[in-house]
């Protein structure tokens, strides 16, 4: 309800949004919110990862609110080689989807970490351009690629925030 101070009162705990945007002119008008899960979010020298290549990319998920957008990875590897299941081979490049493009920038960060089964590392990931996918190095000068090479059980925590426009 609206209050007599133009004060929007939810008495059932809950804003619903439409399934479409109903998009506004006005800057400061909240008219977006989306959640979902990512599907296919990972890659490896440009073949697609999928659920049945045993890897579990379940955990996957993201949170649209306006024009930022944050992403959860959460990908399990198995004892599953990672270059093997895209059949790609290769130097091992370590690649998530995003699920909308991002802003035409270019930024870098760490934001991720994982364990090898012995011991757990850092992600530092690089974002260019009009992109819809981050790649990831195990340095911050991004001069290492993520070995995706080994069949040593991965798992892998990823958070990023992110505008699209």
């Amino acid at each position: 309800r609206l209050t007599a101070d133009n004060i929007v009162e939810l008495t059932s705990g809950q804003l619903s949004f439409p399934a479409s945007q109903n998009a506004s002119a006005d800057a400061n008008t909240l008219d977006d919110y989306e959640e979902g899960n990512i599907s296919n979010p990972l890659y490896v020298n440009g073949g697609t990862i999928t659920d049945n290549t045993g890897i579990d990319i379940t955990g996957c998920k993201y949170v649209k609110i306006g024009t930022l957008v944050h992403v959860q990875y959460q990908i399990d590897t198995g004892s599953v080689n990672i270059e093997t299941a895209t059949g790609s081979g290769g130097s091992g490049a370590l690649e998530v989807n995003l699920p909308f493009a991002c802003a035409n920038v270019t930024c870098r960060g760490s934001s991720g970490h994982g364990y090898n089964g012995s011991a757990s590392f850092e992600l530092w990931w690089n974002l260019s351009g009009s992109s819809d996918r981050i790649q990831f190095y195990t340095d911050e000068t991004h001069a290492t690629t993520f070995d995706s090479s080994t069949t040593t059980r991965r798992m892998i925590f990823i958070n990023v925030t992110y505008s699209i426009v």
